[in-house]
This record gives structure tokens, sequence and C-alpha cells, in this order.
């Protein structure tokens, strides 16, 4: 059984990874050579696409604020599929890493797709030769496109402009409750599952919601991004990177996401068993029953299953009994009808 401690292990030493820090290059420089030994390159026939998330009970070797060893902690299950059939809920191989590690290399990566786009659409533009203000019609490039978010801010200067990934790691805000202590901002998992949304907290370790509302009254009226809009998308992201030089094909290389976030992640890849040379499946018993480590989970009880195939067989029964009565009621007036004929 791959052990929850196990995982632990694997994910605790991400938890305070940064993409662009020096020990965050470090990692993705011998990952990468590590990649290249061991030739990753079926990665690039794949696309990474966001499952769910997950809050689970963790053990910890000191005690916390409340006493106990044991602590909660934010976990995030994607998938790899094949590029030509991913989408939400597509067969592929499952992978699980830490919150606030996929949610950094996810933002970043967002960043840099969206400044890539914004600076095609502003050179296909061709606003040099345009008679009047050239940032209105590079704004009119970008709303044509469907980009309206390439459009810089020149709104009120006074207003807050929320930065998301200042606050992807549980941050002291300033915010306060109702007692004068400060309140915390950060990413958290959603009641389904399904998003990772941002909330407010009364602890540093995001755990103690707090309701998002007093976030406006302490930066100039701005609501709490994210709140109930997931901050990582659906869509998939292709493993696959298209080098060019001028407009000419030079090669391809692993997508920077998912080469930062495969050698950090546990893996089951049972479903590619036969795909690839050395699948690895070690994680496929804690993924395939993370929910029984969530936060609040609750085993059904054998009183309750056993009750449930009680009612399930009454029922079998009597609906059979029914089903025996209505059919000899259905073939008794066929009968009554053939002699009324005879007649």
């Amino acid at each position: 059984m791959f052990r929850l401690t196990a995982l632990i292990a694997l994910l605790g030493s991400t938890t305070a990874l940064k993409t662009h820090s020096t020990a965050g290059k470090k990692v993705l420089s011998k990952s990468r050579s590590l990649e290249q030994n061991q030739n990753y390159a079926w990665i690039m026939d794949y696309s990474m696409v966001f499952q769910s998330c997950h809050k689970v009970v963790e053990y910890t070797d000191e005690d916390n604020e409340q006493g106990t060893s044991l602590s909660s902690r934010h976990l995030v299950k994607y998938k790899l599929c094949p590029s030509n059939s991913c989408g939400y809920g597509c067969e592929g191989a499952e992978y699980v890493t830490d919150m606030e590690t996929f949610v950094d290399a996810w933002t970043e990566w967002t960043m840099n797709d969206q400044e890539y786009q914004c600076e095609q659409i502003r050179e296909n533009c061709q606003c040099q030769y345009y008679y009047g203000d050239e940032q209105v019609c590079e704004n009119n490039c970008y709303k044509s496109a469907g980009m309206s978010e390439c459009i810089e801010n020149n709104g009120d200067d006074d207003a807050y402009e929320f930065e998301l990934q200042e606050w992807l790691e549980c941050k002291e805000s300033e915010a306060m409750d109702g007692y004068g202590n400060n309140l915390y901002v950060g990413p958290k998992c959603s009641e389904s599952g399904e998003q990772i949304n941002m909330g407010v907290f009364r602890d540093q370790y995001c755990t103690e919601e707090y309701s998002s509302e007093v976030f406006a009254m302490y930066y100039g009226g701005t609501q709490l991004p994210y709140q109930n809009e997931n901050i990582v998308a659906e869509n998939c992201i292709n493993c696959k990177e298209i080098q060019q030089n001028n407009g000419y094909y030079e090669g391809a290389d692993i997508t920077e996401i998912c080469e930062e976030l495969y050698p950090l992640s546990a893996k089951c890849e049972r479903d590619l068993q036969g795909t690839i040379n050395y699948p690895i499946t070690s994680a496929c018993e804690y993924i395939d029953n993370i929910k029984m480590h969530e936060v609040g989970y609750e085993p059904v009880s054998h009183f309750a299953s056993t009750a449930f195939a009680v009612v399930f067989g009454v029922s079998t029964v009597l609906l059979a009994g029914v089903s025996a009565h209505l059919y000899r009621l259905n073939n008794r007036k066929i009968q009554l009808h053939t002699d009324a004929a005879v007649v």
C-alpha cells in the first residue's frame, strides 16, 4: 500500500518551492537532466488537465496549536491524456501534487501564454501605420481577437489591483476580524473539490475559513477575486511546445509546466502500461482512494451498509410481486375480452 506518509515525504519538499527561486531552479535543472537520461519525450504526445482538489489529513512530527500531530493539506489531482482526446474526465495517467506548487506553475504558464498571445496580436496589428493613437489601435485589435485582458488597466490609480501570485501561499492581509486580529488570504479547495478558489481565513495555515466579504472593506472596495471562479481552468495544456524562429519550424520540447510538475508528482501511470517503457504505478492505491484521506471523510458504517442491503432486497421482492400481480390482471382482462367476442 502506498502510505500517506510516503506521499507527504514526496510532496513536503515541494511546499515552498518556487519556479524562480534559487532552490527551484536547481531542482528543475536536475529534473531536466533526469528527463534527458530517462527519455521522457513521450510526454510531448500528452496534454495536462486539472481534475480535482482535495483537503487531506496528514501526520506531522510536531504538535500544532491544537496539540495534535494531525493537520490538513491541499492536494491537486491532474491527468496526462493523449492530446488528441484530452478533456475533463478523459482517460489517462493520474498524478497528485501539492496545491501551491500546481497553482503556481499553472498561473505562471497562463501569464506567459497570455503575454505571448498579446505579443502576437500586437505584432500583426500593424498599428505603426495607423494615423492616430497607437494604443487605441492596439486595444481595438485585442478586442477584435477576443483578448481584452491584453489591454492595460488605465482606471483609477487608487484602486487595489489584485496580483494572484502574491496570494498563492497563505499570506497575512490587512483585513481584520471583529477582535482586531489580522486575517489571512490564500487558495483553497471548493466544497465539491471541482475548483480551486481564493478564501479568507483566521489562521496562518489557511484552514479556518472566515467571510470573504471582509476583504473589500480593507482593499478599497475590491472584492476578493476567484471566490467562486476556478483559479485553474479545465482546458488542456499541451505538453508539446513548438519552437519557431522567424516563423520557421525548428523543433519541439516539453512545455515548461509539464516538465516542472511531472517530477514533483506522485504517479499512477497504470493506463500507460504498454505505451511507455517504464510506467510508474507506486501511487495508484493512494490516488484511487484519495477521498478516504480527506478532512471530514466518514466511511459508511457496517450497520448502514447492511440496512441498505436489506432495504434494497425487500424493495426488489416487493417490486417483483407488484409486477407479477399486474401481469395477471392484464392477462385476465385479455381473456374476458376474448370470451365476449365469441358470444
